[in-house]
């Protein structure tokens, strides 16, 4: 008998090669392949950390050969590259995902894979002219991964019937606990003595039925995620919430079918009634406010449409196919659409494929969701409905789903808490068998029972998710709810002006230079349209004018400027340093024009800063919270920026290499930052500090690098959103606190036996529903004090 080095499996059979053992030449066979690739290191993780590797049929994925069947499997496709979300249902630890992010030194073809390790699914990114899906599929199965192979209607049909399953499930709970306690009832306050013995065993073997019902179809889900967590020798949350379920269910069955009394049936309905309402409201809530599940509900995507020949503002989920929609520089394109205009465009797929340069997409040619625009305004025909889970995607690959210190907090106490519940348990049965053996079952079963862990499986799910419902009502949309746990340690907060401090649509415009001609004033009008920048769309609003020529060459450079190709003659608007003319000593933002290399003039671009700035700024010194502002800007405000801010926190002529790096070295301490810009030219500053957040005018920049998007209507109310994240975190303490409470008190009656069935069977629902109650009414309370107001 060997331990096979590869699975850690015991075989009788002994296949050796390189001074090692294997249980069968699949295991040999992937040792060999990590082996050429120099990825050993795999073994060095975890002990046997690989999968038991099955025979596979050579012709098992074929059917992904065809190019319909592939259409309905990639996520995405152009000539170049694909991409695919696959199904890994083997994944069972670090190594699984050390290995299979390592795939592209297995398998020709692959740029990049990354896995998503609580989900089991793994993205991989492919050139289409080297491998292709079978052999992508083939080669996880030979190293022991064989992938689940789904179309998208088919997960979409699935997840349709986990939700209608849940639904019943927690209805037939319902019903059940209704009625078990209905029949129990009498039993517990003495009341109906008279009623026939009969009777009497006839109410408890329907109890018995009920019972059996709930335990065998509405518990299922935690008995599969105990057996997993014990499979790969892990005790999860759900293992104690397991043992206490068939604990009382055995017992229940015991005292019922032996005449004893009436058992805890109505216990054990209660029970798991409370644990999948709770879960339903998580779901609900993650559902309506979770962009991995549903961006729309909160994430305020719109795009600019053409109705009735005017350019309106339309929220995303409201576009239509065959509606004419408008993507400026640097947008993203919302959905598969036909390039009206102009004759070609350049779009970046760099989120989707990782290729860093553009790709050219004639006129008449599709320009697939997701694609960022890096030249002059796209005029687009959509031709397919805006792909959600896909532009998801996207958001979520910014940054991976990682556990707050608070939910590693829940796993630790889960499994601590678990150890310490079964030693007393046992300690107890064995007293008691000593002491007097009819009360050692009892006593046993009573110690799971009133230990049960629920209400610490409750206390995140509910606090954070209907913190992140509260916060989307306000204007703040976040990414996912370990937001709130960084925000809630925010020391400083680095603040962009433009766009930011400043109000775009409120601002002061006078022109210095000779006067403008007619085609001056339209040519600039035509290149500042195609730049969402705040200065940009004071320029075009400044003059206001329509029927514009079409432009060519057009580029915009990050705190720069803009330039284009209008009728043969070369437009710039941008910085005085950028063009290389001497700057000018009026106060305000400028941006300088030149026409064909001759300068004309320049616009001052007077901000208005927006209301109750210093007030507002007071309010994070209140915190504790120092402030400082990064500015693309010349020094020209830097005087009237002063009185809100300390001068060495008052930093100009910040390019987004400078701003990103001034960031980074706030990484070295121990205090949080939070960076807050427009998204336009902060992306790598969003990215570099611990929490970024995108300011939003409704338009529909897509910035896959910040953690939030915060409606510029609620950016003064952003230090009460920091201070009720401070008070989450104790709310979720709380109810800790109340669960330790809950099992202490029952824990001390339950080991002397002294806990009778009436106050057992309030103890256990009870310490859930006081963790739902506090929660919700906690978060309430402090939501309400903390003047969040729009």
């Amino acid at each position: 008998m060997i331990t096979c080095y590869h699975c850690g499996n015991e075989s009788d059979e002994v296949i050796s090669y390189d001074e090692k053992e294997f249980c069968c030449n699949g295991c040999k066979s992937v040792y060999e392949i990590l082996k050429t690739n120099n990825l050993c290191a795999f073994y060095e993780l975890n002990e046997n950390p690989g999968n038991i590797i099955k025979e596979q049929s050579e012709s098992k994925f074929n059917f992904l050969l065809d190019l319909e069947i592939e259409k309905e499997i990639l996520d995405f496709k152009n000539e170049k590259y694909s991409v695919v979300t696959l199904s890994i249902p083997s994944i069972h630890c670090y190594s699984c995902l050390w290995l299979l992010e390592m795939f592209p030194k297995i398998q020709t073809g692959i740029s990049k894979s990354s896995v998503n390790y609580l989900n089991k699914e793994m993205t991989i990114h492919f050139l289409n002219n080297e491998t292709n899906l079978k052999e992508i599929s083939d080669k996880l199965s030979k190293i022991g991964y064989p992938p689940v192979i789904e179309k998208k209607s088919d997960k979409k049909h699935e997840r349709k019937k986990e939700q209608q399953s849940s639904l019943i499930q927690l209805g037939i709970a319902g019903f059940c606990f209704g009625n078990i306690m209905f029949l129990t009832f009498p039993h517990y306050f003495a009341v109906g003595q008279g009623i026939e013995e009969r009777f009497s065993n006839y109410f408890g073997f329907f109890n018995w039925l009920l019972g059996t019902v709930v335990l065998v179809f509405c518990s299922k889900s935690y008995f599969k995620s105990a057996f997993t967590g014990l499979k790969y020798k892990k005790f999860n949350i759900d293992f104690p919430i397991s043992l206490g379920i068939v604990s009382l269910y055995l017992y229940s069955s015991y005292a019922v079918l032996s005449g004893l009394n009436s058992g805890y049936f109505d216990s054990l309905a209660a029970l798991i009634f409370f644990l999948l309402l709770g879960r339903l409201f998580q779901n609900k809530t993650f559902d309506q406010f979770n962009f991995e599940r549903d961006y729309k509900s909160y994430f305020p995507l719109s795009v600019s449409v053409l109705k009735d020949e005017r350019k309106t503002t339309t929220p995303l989920d409201k576009v239509k196919i065959g509606d004419t929609i408008f993507v400026y520089h640097e947008e993203i394109v919302p959905a598969d659409s036909i390039l009206i205009h102009p004759r070609n465009a350049e779009i970046d797929y760099s989120f989707v494929t990782g290729e860093s340069y553009p790709e050219i997409i004639e006129s008449q040619q599709i320009v697939k969701a997701g694609g960022r625009n890096k030249g002059e305004r796209l005029e687009l025909l959509v031709s397919n409905l805006p792909s959600q889970s896909y532009l998801t995607k996207l958001w979520n690959q910014a940054e991976s789903m990682q556990k707050t210190a608070l939910s590693q907090l829940s796993d630790n106490l889960g499994q601590k808490f678990t150890i310490r519940i079964l030693f007393i348990a046992f300690a107890a049965l064995f007293f008691w068998i000593l002491m007097s053996p009819d009360q050692a079952v009892f006593v046993f079963t009573t110690v799971l029972i009133v230990a049960c862990p629920c209400a610490l499986a409750l206390a995140i799910p509910i606090t954070y998710g209907n913190v992140l419902r509260l916060f989307s009502k306000k204007g703040l949309y976040l990414k996912h709810a370990n937001v709130i746990e960084y925000l809630s340690d925010i020391k400083h907060v680095i603040f962009d002006k433009t766009g930011t401090l400043t109000i775009a649509n409120k601002t002061e415009i006078k022109f210095f230079g000779n006067k403008l001609s007619p085609e001056q004033e339209i040519f600039i009008t035509a290149l500042a349209r195609q730049s969402k920048h705040p200065l940009s769309i004071a320029i075009s609003n400044y003059f206001q004018l329509f029927n514009l020529p079409k432009i060519e060459n057009f580029e915009e450079f990050p705190n720069k400027g803009i330039s284009a190709i209008i009728e043969g003659r070369s437009i710039k608007l941008g910085s005085a340093s950028w063009l290389r003319i001497e700057e000018s000593n009026e106060i305000g933002s400028k941006v300088y024009c030149q026409m064909d290399g001759l300068n004309i003039g320049f616009f001052l671009i007077q901000n208005q800063y927006r209301e109750d700035l210093k007030v507002y700024l007071k309010q994070f010194e209140n915190l504790g919270i120092e402030t400082y502002i990064l500015s693309g800007d010349n020094d020209s405000e830097k005087t009237y920026l002063s009185q809100f801010f300390k001068s060495d926190h008052i930093r100009m002529n910040q390019t987004p290499f400078d701003k990103k790096e001034f960031l980074e070295k706030f990484n070295h301490s121990k205090h949080k930052t939070l960076m807050i810009g427009d998204g336009l030219n902060d992306a790598g500053a969003l990215l570099a500090a611990d929490v970024g957040f995108a300011v939003t005018d409704n338009t529909a920049y897509f910035s896959p690098s910040c953690d939030g998007i915060l409606e510029s209507k609620t950016l003064n109310t952003l230090p009460y959103f920091i201070a009720f994240a401070k008070k989450t975190k104790l709310v979720v303490y709380a109810c800790f606190g109340i669960s330790f409470l809950y099992n202490a008190v029952g824990l001390f009656y339950a080991v002397q036996g002294k806990l009778s069935p009436l106050i057992t069977a309030i103890l256990m629902p009870l310490s859930s529903i006081s963790v739902l109650l506090l929660s919700l009414g906690l978060t309430q309370i402090f939501y309400n004090k903390s003047r969040i107001k729009i």
